[in-house]
């Protein structure tokens, strides 16, 4: 969820297998199933919220029967309903908020900017966690949500161009600027990292699909599964 960053998740967990887990060919490769539910979003309101909800906890007991033995939603957005969406799921959950909290502390960010979706502001998924962390954070100001809701929107759609993505890097530059001790762009959507895919000057930018495809990555290649296989000796 959304469809394109799934397809994006999957691309990365491919990506960082050849780059940091040396995967030559197919075997090399970790097993995946990939559930893309059709559901309504919840990026601006939460009106349709149950069915949603419902539809994708079955998606993840689906998952479950077909095999899965751990399960990570390519949403940041649905993780505030992840107790009611992982309720009878038998595999193991990874939050990609606990993921990306885990990779700030290990790069020793000091404030972050966050990118993302109405909905996850107005839940505090990013806000509490950081607090807990020790994280500095800032949120960013009603014009640039409201441009990153209507580019995400867009992206999904189909219509999101070169140029836009060029217009809101400068007003994300703008807004870090007027916070000095800003030192990184936090993508806390799924869709960010698609719509700002361009480095971003002077400052970190960290990426919740990429840290959640690497952190798939060390759970599939240190499992029992790659045990004694040569490729990743």
């Amino acid at each position: 969820m959304g469809p394109q960053a799934s397809c994006e998740l999957y691309r990365l967990i491919n990506l960082i297998s050849i780059q940091e887990f040396h995967a030559t060919k197919n075997s090399d490769f970790p097993h995946v199933l990939i559930n893309s539910i059709p559901v309504s979003d919840l990026i601006s309101d939460t009106q349709k919220r149950d069915d949603t909800v419902r539809l994708v906890n079955k998606g993840a007991q689906a998952l479950c029967r077909a095999g899965a033995t751990d399960l990570m939603l390519a949403c940041n957005t649905m993780h505030a309903f992840s107790d009611e969406i992982t309720k009878n799921v038998k595999c193991r959950f990874h939050s990609m908020i606990d993921i990306v909290i885990r990779a700030l502390k290990k790069k020793k960010i000091r404030k972050a900017l966050i990118l993302s979706t109405r909905t996850t502001i107005k839940t505090n998924l990013y806000q509490d966690a950081l607090d807990k962390a020790g994280i500095g954070y800032c949120l960013p100001e009603k014009k640039l949500l409201d441009i990153s809701v209507r580019n995400i929107l867009k992206f999904i759609s189909g219509k999101f161009t070169p140029d836009d993505e060029r217009k809101y890097i400068q007003l994300v530059i703008k807004e870090a600027k007027k916070h000095p001790d800003i030192d990184t762009i936090l993508l806390a959507c799924t869709e960010m990292p698609l719509i700002v895919s361009k480095i971003i000057p002077n400052y970190n930018k960290i990426s919740s699909l990429e840290e959640t495809a690497r952190a798939a990555c060390n759970l599939y290649f240190n499992s029992a599964v790659c045990k004694g296989a040569k490729a990743f000796k």
